[in-house]
């Protein structure tokens, strides 16, 4: 198989691979926390908290895509017009997910995304 340089069409694929997992790799007990959880003073060390208190297994493929996504796709930022809230915002739902999607998770997740 050649050497695919497209960021694109690898990003895409893992996008696609983790949204269709049957539970997310950020567990739906984990989104309902971290999703209703909105008026914490700290939000980086609440985040961060949670990411920690991930299965192994999931930590470590998180941590993986997240890599992956920093050394590859944010550095050809100006070709792709991806910067890292983008990604985050394009990637957050295939990571995370309600057990029972409603109009109003989506808005939330949204918001989740927003750290800083």
């Amino acid at each position: 198989m050649e050497h695919i340089n497209n960021p694109h069409l690898v990003a895409n694929l893992i996008k696609k691979f983790f949204s269709n997992l049957k539970e997310p790799i950020i567990p739906f007990q984990i989104y309902d926390k971290l999703i209703h959880d909105q008026g914490v003073s700290n939000k980086k060390e609440f985040v961060k908290q949670f990411v920690l208190s991930l299965p192994k297994l999931n930590f470590i493929t998180l941590m993986f895509v997240i890599d992956f996504l920093k050394k590859d796709v944010v550095p050809v930022e100006k070709e792709t017009k991806m910067t890292a809230h983008n990604i985050a915002i394009c990637f957050s739902p295939a990571f995370m997910r309600s057990e029972k999607p409603s109009f109003a998770d989506i808005a939330n997740a949204t918001k989740a995304v927003n750290i800083t």
